[in-house]
C-alpha cells in the first residue's frame, strides 16, 4: 500500500517551466504514524518514470502533469519538478504553487526489502492540497517563520532586558516566551 508524505522552494527570479524545488520528504513521525529514514528512499524505479501526478491519480484520471528530479541531500528528499507547460491544468498547478496557494508535495512508496533490509520504493510524486507530512510547508516560508521567531525574541527580549533593568524580572521571560510558544503554535496548526 502506498503511503503519503512532503516543502517547497520557489525561486524569487523564476517563472513559469522552471524546476520548483520540492522537500519531499522528512524524517520524523508524521500523521501516517510512520518515521521514514530517508537514507533507505530505492529511487532507481522512479528515475525510469518521473511522474508528478495531481492527488496520487494512479488510475489515469488525469495524466500526469510534471516530472521532477529526485536525490537525497541532508536526510530529506529533494525532488526538482517541472511542470508540464502544453498542459493547462498542469500550468494552473504550477501558477497556485508559485503564488503560495499550494504549498507542499506528497509521496507514494511501496515498503521493500532489498538484502533482508528495509527500504522505500519511491512510486510517484504529487501535488497535493494537504500533505500527509506535517513538515511540510514552502521552504521559504519555513524560512520565513525562523526569520520573524529571531526578530520577536531580540525585540522581545530587548523589553524583556528593560524590564529587569527596572526591577521586573522572572515573570516577564515567562510571559514573553509563553506569548512566543502560542504565536507560532497558532501558526502551525494553520499552516499544517
Amino acid at each position: 500500500m502506498p503511503f503519503l508524505r512532503a516543502l517547497a522552494e520557489v525561486g524569487a527570479n523564476s517563472k513559469p517551466g522552471d524546476p520548483i524545488r520540492f522537500v519531499a520528504s522528512t524524517g520524523g513521525v508524521k500523521r501516517d504514524g510512520l518515521d521514514l529514514d530517508q537514507r533507505r528512499w530505492r529511487l532507481g524505479n522512479y528515475e525510469r518514470n518521473p511522474v508528478v501526478l495531481w492527488a496520487h491519480d494512479y488510475f489515469g484520471q488525469r495524466p500526469p502533469i510534471g516530472k521532477a528530479s529526485v536525490s537525497i541531500d541532508n536526510d530529506r528528499l529533494i525532488a526538482d519538478v517541472v511542470f508540464d507547460q502544453a498542459d493547462e491544468f498542469a500550468r494552473t498547478i504550477e501558477h497556485k504553487y508559485r503564488n503560495g496557494f499550494l504549498n507542499a508535495v506528497s509521496v507514494g512508496w511501496d515498503d521493500v526489502r532489498i538484502e533482508d533490509e528495509p527500504g522505500y520504493d519511491l512510486l510517484d510524486i504529487s501535488a497535493v492540497p494537504v500533505p500527509g507530512d506535517p513538515d511540510a510547508l514552502m521552504e521559504r516560508q519555513a524560512r520565513g517563520y525562523a526569520r520573524l521567531r529571531e526578530d520577536l525574541d531580540l525585540v522581545l527580549g530587548e523589553r524583556s532586558d528593560v524590564a529587569s533593568e527596572s526591577g521586573r524580572d522572572g515573570p516577564v521571560d515567562g510571559v514573553v516566551d509563553g506569548a512566543l510558544d502560542v504565536v507560532f503554535g497558532e501558526l502551525e496548526r494553520i499552516f499544517n
